[in-house]
């Protein structure tokens, strides 16, 4: 099956068939719409995107009838990224969870979690699952600033480090001090 074989239907929803036939199950296709991930399921002999759900039309800025039926390395900026994860996928049915980036349809690149599944019925598809994390990155790189700002501020603190108390008659009393402390005020 190839992108012309498809006979896309365009009502509320695209309708994938062959020769007149569905080509998914309703169960499935409902099953997919309940996933709060982006979600597609593939055609396994040729990465055909068969169906999505609407969380990645939302979230990758696309039509349904502009991804249905439109080979998977549409979603990457290597035409050869999704046979490699394929390559790696295990015979265990589902793959390892891996970070990527995929393409939305202005072009940028929206950072993802995402695994495979084999799903099998009378005909092998694959289940493509793909986690925004987009949020987590922003946090990440935050805490990477905080945690650089943080070592300059221990660095600095370390060479200046000084204890003192004032006695009860109000006077001030140095208790120890670092040496670079010291050097550094005179004291």
């Amino acid at each position: 099956m190839n992108e012309q074989d498809l006979n896309i239907d365009q009502n509320e929803s695209v309708n994938l068939k062959i020769n007149g036939i569905p080509l998914l199950d309703d169960s499935l296709i409902a099953m997919l719409s309940a996933l709060n991930d982006i979600a597609f399921i593939l055609d396994s002999e040729t990465n055909i995107i068969l169906e999505c759900n609407n969380k990645t039309l939302k979230s990758l800025g696309y039509q349904k009838n502009e991804i249905i039926g439109k080979h998977v390395s549409i979603l990457h900026f290597t035409d050869n990224y999704f046979e490699e994860l394929l390559s790696t996928f295990s015979n265990s049915n589902i793959s390892e969870l891996k970070e990527a980036y995929i393409q939305k349809i202005n072009g940028d690149f929206l950072p993802v979690e995402h695994y495979l599944s084999i799903i099998n019925l009378d005909k092998k598809l694959i289940l493509y699952v793909l986690k925004d994390i987009s949020k987590r990155k922003i946090v990440e790189k935050a805490l990477i600033e905080s945690e650089k700002r943080y070592k300059k501020i221990s660095e600095l603190s370390v060479d200046s480090a000084l204890s003192s108390i004032i006695a009860p008659d109000g006077t001030y009393k140095r208790e120890w001090a670092i040496d670079n402390f010291i050097k550094k005020l005179g004291y």
